[in-house]
């Protein structure tokens, strides 16, 4: 096992003893209009349309996941993510606010679009925070329970808003709240 294999081990199991804070989910949803908000951003709706209009089959998005997963550093793929007009607004997002962490973007399959840092994975198409927003295309809000995400090392409350183009949900926008930074910040 690599040396930094074993510093994230030990970094999710240090992580995994910290007392979770339970929020009420009141709390978080107040934080969902501007949210949605954002997700109507021309930006936004513009790279996730465009994102759609490339076909990619299971076993390709299972290819770039593994890549992706196993890949140390940033990849041109991801570094195009990361520098695109809506990973720049995203980031603008995230800067908004201390307790807003790791935002992305997903297309109608949960393939990354965008997103302010590198997640763990390309592909969320298997994860709730997609499934359940995207719903199979009717859209929904999903907020999940508070949990220790490996990406950023910290434990947090995960938002998902469908990106709608006129009424029709064509992808997921995830916005990741450090739950701790969240309950002690007086200017929500």
């Amino acid at each position: 096992m690599s040396i930094l294999k074993k510093l994230s081990v030990l970094l999710t199991a240090i992580a995994i003893m910290q007392p979770s804070f339970a929020l009420p989910i009141s709390e978080i949803k107040e934080l969902v209009p501007d949210l949605k908000e954002w997700a109507t951003d021309p930006a936004i709706v513009s790279a996730v349309s465009d994102a759609n209009q490339v076909f990619k089959t299971r076993r390709e998005m299972n290819a770039l996941d593994r890549e992706w997963q196993e890949y140390q550093g940033i990849s041109p793929l991801m570094l195009s993510m990361l520098e695109s007009k809506a990973a720049q607004k995203l980031l603008e997002f995230e800067q908004s606010k201390p307790f807003y962490k790791e935002i992305f973007i997903t297309d109608k399959f949960g393939a990354n679009v965008a997103m302010t840092s590198k997640t763990s994975d390309y592909w969320q198409g298997d994860e709730q925070k997609f499934s359940k927003c995207f719903n199979k295309g009717k859209g929904t809000v999903f907020v999940s329970k508070s949990k220790f995400d490996t990406s950023t090392q910290k434990n947090l409350v995960q938002i998902s808003i469908p990106i709608l183009n006129g009424e029709d949900t064509i992808g997921v926008m995830v916005v990741g709240i450090n739950t701790h930074l969240y309950e002690n910040f007086d200017d929500k």
